[in-house]
């Protein structure tokens, strides 16, 4: 065996055991890559979903604040009824107390036409 011989035997015997590392990365590589496509799509489906959520919380929104448009005309309806039942309760009342004092006076007067 010459030198050139093992000078061959030994820089191939290197090569190939450096090769076995880098095969073991390229295998390793591939896995990460196919679980980082798995979380892409996974993250993908969570945006869409968001996105779906974000859009039913919006009209969710809207119909709350229509809704609140709607209490407050509701309201104030309410209290203009209220005023006006308040002001007829006063009217009325008035007017009782008016007919009581009549009817007290009359009770109070003396009668006027004599008895027969």
């Amino acid at each position: 065996m010459t030198a050139l011989d093992i000078f061959v035997l030994i820089s191939g015997t290197f090569s190939v055991l450096s090769v076995l590392p880098l095969m073991y990365l390229a295998v390793r590589s591939v896995r990460d890559a196919k679980d980082l496509r798995r979380i892409q799509y996974e993250i993908t489906g969570l945006v869409t979903e968001a996105k779906e959520i974000s859009e039913e919380v919006h009209a969710l929104q809207r119909e709350i604040q229509s809704d609140q448009r709607d209490a407050k005309t509701d309201g104030e309806h309410t209290r203009r009824t209220v005023e006006r039942v308040s002001e007829t309760v006063d009217q009325v009342s008035s007017a009782v107390e008016n007919v009581n004092e009549v009817v007290t006076a009359e009770a109070t007067a003396p009668h006027r036409g004599g008895s027969r």
